[in-house]
């Protein structure tokens, strides 16, 4: 999450009275270091969200992973954990939360060409520790110009 964005969260919190215990997120400390230095008389501990630890400085998990997520969204959950799989806890019910209308993407075209390629091809050549958070950020935030805009 932005730094700027924690610290607005925490400081309205606070302002409703609200006390927080634990700041659960990345690995990346601004945002819990300027929440404490513009809160000096809070007691925030810091900690790491598992999914933000999981497969760091395993490319193979990390590749698994961003494969996982791909086929998630078409529908495909063979390779989902019920964990986390909506879809395998309660097919009838389940709607993608982040995907226009709660549906699956179906466009071959994107998946093929600008997904995998784009992630895969930079995990596999770059080698690099990435938190598989990183990479699913990466993917929303790609995927987005392709969704429909709702007006509300």
């Amino acid at each position: 999450m932005e730094p700027d964005m924690v610290v607005e969260m925490i400081k309205d919190l606070d302002s409703r009275g609200v006390k927080i215990k634990e700041l659960a997120g990345d690995d990346d400390s601004t945002g819990f270091n300027r929440a404490v230095t513009l809160l000096p008389h809070s007691n925030i501990v810091k900690s790491s969200d598992r999914n933000h630890v999981m497969n760091q400085g395993n490319s193979e998990g990390i590749e698994n992973g961003v494969r996982c997520t791909i086929d998630h969204m078409y529908r495909q959950h063979t390779k989902c954990d019920v964990k986390w799989c909506g879809y395998l806890k309660d097919p009838t019910t389940y709607r993608h939360s982040n995907l226009p209308y709660g549906k699956n993407l179906s466009s071959l075209a994107l998946k093929n060409d600008f997904i995998e390629r784009l992630f895969l091809k930079d995990i596999e050549q770059n080698q690099k520790n990435y938190p598989i958070w990183q990479v699913h950020n990466l993917m929303k935030v790609s995927i987005s110009p392709y969704q429909l805009k709702l007006k509300i």
